[in-house]
């Protein structure tokens, strides 16, 4: 459902698109695996999944979460979209999020709102 909350307007550069559904299965699927064995070869499927149907490698699409070039796991879990990180908007829009400062601040936030 979250790849159709984006609007189209926000999706204009075709990477984009790419790191939207893996951040997508990523929260579908790959939050519910409890071994790692399973987690590694998940984050396998999503690399020949990648390479194969978007014609793009996960290291090329990703590579602004890693400084080395070479997306690890680990790496995807830096790979967020959300609504949420302009509470005062009347129309949220579903986007990717590049700013972790930024989204650590708003959540501070909404944490305040919500014990106070």
């Amino acid at each position: 459902r979250g790849v159709l909350l984006c609007p189209g307007t926000h999706l204009q550069e075709g990477e984009k698109l790419i790191r939207l559904w893996i951040h997508e299965v990523y929260r579908v699927f790959y939050d519910r695996l409890i071994e790692e064995q399973d987690r590694e070869v998940f984050f396998q499927i999503i690399k020949e999944t990648t390479s194969s149907c978007f014609k793009q490698s996960v290291d090329k699409v990703l590579s602004h979460l890693t400084p080395s070039g070479k997306v690890t796991d680990e790496n995807i879990r830096s790979l967020f979209f959300g609504d949420y990180l302009n509470p005062d908007a009347n129309v949220k829009a579903y986007d990717e999020i590049m700013d972790l400062k930024q989204l650590t601040s708003i959540m501070e936030f909404y944490l305040s709102e919500f014990n106070n």
